[in-house]
């Protein structure tokens, strides 16, 4: 007995819980035509008595729906059984799991789409006052002048912390994200590696967060105090509990954790206040604490699918506390719940049949469980589930015989950022022209200007350009607060895609002095739409940072990104990056995919191209041949690197005259050398004046010429008429070539 290889004669028993159609069994006879398939309905008896002895005999796959396992002695040629359970607690004292190994699949995973969107219905009825207009439409009512006394919102900007970042929790997060809210994860253990955030779950297509991409913050803890600071430190809007139950996690939410979180918002009256949704198990909130929470406005609500006690009695004082939402326990209920676990049956089948191990878990897998495993000790990171999934490195010893469905690898993977999902071409970043794009405010108040921001990228688009570089020097990046910086590259991103370009990728600029906070913008950098990350090194204690710090500052950073990373050369203000060094991070890590040298030095680009590129076999110059995009820095020195084997530039000339910078790479790479050096020189000629006029010079520039630019924010000055003029004037020689290549 036990898993072995997929032979020709598989029987797949399927006691179901109620005669569904057997159409929902064609894929599984497309995928495995020899596979015999039997299905039979359960009575809620032990299948030994509802099952005929023969049938449980012949089965060598049984799918089960109902709270008995088959006895081990009933079924001596089983490969695996599968449970439409998402859990095992029924069944963990069965002798199943108590008197033999035998593999338990499970159906943990398909839970997160109807979760997630319970978690959006009462997040919109509290937000929306959604009871309040039920209400006065029953009673025939129309109220628009009271209910806008309501102070109703949206969730756009607002941070939900979620408790327990697993399948159900990934979803809630994209769902979140959606929705323009930040996404902090809390889990047991560290989730410091790009392969520790990885969901190593099964994976309904087109949901969750595969790569663990959304959070913008990760956080973990095993104790109540560790989650006391993390309440009162990440000023949460919302809280989402969707964690296992065990003796450490019961009572987890008491009176000491609302008055830590109650403690990170703001005293004004009127101002809201955060919002707690309990989707794990009633007992893990204390309910005394909760109703004196929220009724001394501690907290501003909560949305219960689980209650303690539970059912919950008809008098009970929970019933009546007005901004708590209450549903019976059917978050998880859906239509399409036993067709997804068909599917998920399936997949390990063809792991079966592939002759591939099932993977094995801890014996408490499902997705909020009230039965902590046997085998370890009972804290918040002792039961792993479905919400908290467990990581890789997990020691063997404890890994019990149940079987987790993770097969991911087998299947299409969906996407695991919504803005991300079109940023990128196949092949990656192509040889051309990539535009670092200003930053663009309004005159009275400096605020965020995004219609100019979306105006100037296509516009950019429009002329050619073959990709965009955001919050880099010249776009005032040291001036922009995190958040501004994702309104930026959302408005970029969104502007593209609205106009068709979607295949253009995006870079934006992760420059922090830490690596922990370089590796947060880089996540932050793709769940707000980019492809790639463009890092410098850091500066601030350059002295004590060189080389040996500089390459393990890099290689931790690209580790952990969840982007491909560019590496920014800048010594004028940063620390150094020789050839050397830069050939060996180019060469030995995968996620490192290229590098921007505004250093000017060609010696140093043709060193690093010729020693990390093998030239290709065609004269067609992308990223799928290439492997490693070496831009120069600046437009002034194009055909210098285009004929030093440089993938083109990093152009800010570009963001006034970006036809003259594209023509002039489609020149010399179309081998029209006489014609490139011609333009080249008037391109240089244009460069240094906006190179030495700086970003208020470019702004200036772009607000004569296109009508638009602005100023830059302050203490960066403006220039005076006299300046502006004298500028434009020596522009003109450029501008005139732009407008022949209209």
């Amino acid at each position: 007995m036990g898993e072995a290889g997929f032979t020709a004669g598989e029987h797949l028993l399927i006691l179901r819980p109620f005669a569904w159609p057997d159409s929902w069994h064609d894929d599984l006879r497309r995928a495995f035509p020899s596979l015999q398939i039997t299905a039979l309905e359960l009575d809620g008896r032990p299948l030994e008595e509802s099952v005929p002895k023969d049938i449980l005999a012949e089965a060598t796959i049984i799918a089960v729906g109902g709270r008995h396992l088959p006895l081990p002695e009933s079924i001596p040629d089983i490969k695996f059984v599968h449970t439409f359970s998402a859990g095992t607690d029924s069944f963990v004292k069965q002798p199943y799991i108590t008197q033999s190994n035998l593999p338990l699949t499970t159906s943990s995973g398909i839970h997160g789409p109807p979760i997630s969107e319970w978690v959006l219905l009462n997040w919109l009825v509290s937000s929306k006052r959604y009871n309040r207009l039920y209400e006065a439409q029953k009673s025939h009512e129309w109220i628009s002048r009271e209910f806008s006394q309501f102070g109703v919102s949206d969730h756009v900007g607002k941070r939900v912390g979620i408790l327990g970042y697993g399948s159900i929790g990934r979803q809630i997060g994209r769902v979140a994200v959606a929705m323009g809210m930040e996404v902090i994860a809390y889990t047991a253990s560290p989730r410091d590696t790009l392969e520790s955030r990885k969901d190593h779950g099964y994976i309904v297509p087109g949901t969750g967060d595969a790569n663990g991409s959304f959070p913008i913050e990760w956080h973990h803890g095993t104790t109540k105090e560790e989650l006391r600071h993390f309440l009162s430190t990440t000023k949460l809007d919302h809280v989402v509990i969707s964690l296992p139950l065990t003796p450490a996690t019961t009572n987890l939410f008491d009176r000491e954790e609302f008055d830590a979180w109650s403690s990170s918002f703001s005293s004004s009256p009127g101002t809201r206040k955060g919002f707690l949704t309990n989707i794990a198990r009633g007992k893990v909130v204390n309910t005394d604490a909760l109703i004196d929470a929220v009724r001394s406005e501690k907290i501003g609500g909560a949305a219960l699918d689980v209650t303690d006690p539970e059912p919950l009695p008809k008098d009970h004082p929970l019933w009546d506390v007005e901004e708590i939402q209450i549903s019976p326990h059917i978050s998880g209920f859906n239509t399409a719940y036993y067709t997804r676990a068909l599917d998920l049956l399936k997949g390990n089948i063809e792991r079966l049949e592939k002759g591939k191990e099932l993977i094995s878990s801890n014996m408490a897998c499902s997705d909020v469980t009230d039965i902590p495993s046997p085998t370890r000790n009972h804290g918040i990171h002792e039961s792993p589930s479905i919400t908290d999934p467990p990581r890789p490195d997990t020691p063997s010893s404890y890994q019990p015989h149940v079987a987790v469905n993770t097969f991911k690898d087998e299947q299409p993977s969906p996407s695991s950022s919504i803005a991300s999902e079109s940023s990128t071409t196949s092949n990656g970043l192509r040889p051309g022209i990539y535009v670092p794009t200003l930053a663009f405010f309004s005159p009275e108040k400096e605020d965020l200007d995004p219609e100019t921001t979306t105006k100037h990228a296509i516009r950019m688009a429009q002329a050619g350009i073959t990709g965009f570089i955001v919050h880099g020097t010249i776009g005032e990046v040291a001036h922009l607060s995190r958040p501004e910086r994702k309104v930026v590259t959302k408005a970029t991103r969104a502007a593209l895609d609205s106009e068709g370009y979607n295949h253009i990728p995006i870079i934006v600029g992760c420059n922090a002095q830490s690596t922990r906070e370089t590796v947060e913008l880089c996540f932050e950098a793709q769940s707000s739409g980019a492809g790639y990350a463009l890092v410098l090194p850091p500066f601030y204690y350059k002295e004590q940072c060189k080389s040996e710090c500089l390459k393990v500052f890099f290689t931790d950073v690209a580790d952990a990104s969840p982007i491909p990373v560019l590496v920014y050369s800048f010594p004028a203000i940063t620390a150094g990056i020789d050839s050397d060094m830069m050939t060996e991070l180019g060469q030995n890590h995968p996620n490192i995919v290229g590098c921007k040298l505004t250093c000017a030095d060609t010696g140093k680009l043709n060193r690093i191209v010729s020693a990390v590129n093998r030239p290709p076999e065609t004269e067609q110059r992308d990223c799928s041949q290439y492997g490693f995009v070496c831009l120069g820095g600046s437009a002034d020195f194009l055909i210098q690197v285009l004929a030093g084997g440089g993938s083109g530039a990093v152009c800010g000339l570009a963001n006034i005259t970006p036809k003259a910078c594209v023509k002039l790479f489609d020149l010399w790479t179309n081998g029209k050398f006489q014609e490139a050096s011609s333009l080249q020189a008037a391109v240089a000629r244009g460069d240094w004046l906006v190179t030495k006029s700086g970003i208020v010079g470019m702004k200036s520039l772009l607000q004569h010429f296109f009508g638009y630019g602005g100023f830059a924010r302050k203490p960066l000055p403006r220039l005076s008429k006299q300046e502006e003029i004298v500028l434009r004037e020596k522009f003109q020689e450029l501008i005139n070539i732009e407008s022949r290549l209209q």
